[in-house]
């Protein structure tokens, strides 16, 4: 496993991976707002993969 930056292309896979675990708010979870956070700071969400599979955020 080693973690790096999201990518915004990533989105949905986070979001899927958020709901699925139950850590899904709406009220903050939204394309732009992410979106928008990962681009004025890109080290400010952080994505663990393994064998090219988003796994933990």
């Amino acid at each position: 496993m080693h973690l790096r930056s999201y990518k915004t292309t990533e989105f949905d896979e986070v979001m899927q991976l958020l709901k699925d675990t139950g850590l899904y708010f709406e009220s903050c979870d939204q394309r732009d707002s992410v979106n928008a956070k990962s681009t004025n700071d890109p080290e400010s969400i952080v994505v663990a993969v393994i064998d090219d599979k988003i796994v933990g955020c």
